[in-house]
């Protein structure tokens, strides 16, 4: 495969690591259980790129001592792509 088709087949070691600090941000917020999930109707839209965001994200916003306790927030990344969300619910 050409770069830029590995590049959109596979992620590379930094979005890895990032994706695994999200994920592991948003299970503990649902206690590591699969059954407390947020359903689509619970997440907060980006109204610039449509994606949608976990609510522990944005409670992590509202209060820094959150972010405190989870070193493995993605929004400490100096390679975050996405860095200015606009939340509605």
């Amino acid at each position: 495969y050409s770069d830029r088709i590995r590049s959109r087949l596979w992620s590379n070691a930094i979005e890895l690591y990032e994706n695994a600090a999200r994920n592991h941000v948003e299970y503990a917020a649902e206690c590591y259980d699969w059954r407390n999930a947020c359903d689509d109707e619970q997440m907060y839209l980006c109204r610039s790129t449509g994606e949608k965001i976990h609510p522990v994200h944005y409670e992590m916003l509202q209060d820094p001592l959150l972010d405190a306790h989870h070193d493995a927030s993605p929004f400490k990344s100096p390679t975050a792509k996405t860095k200015y969300w606009y939340w509605e619910s």
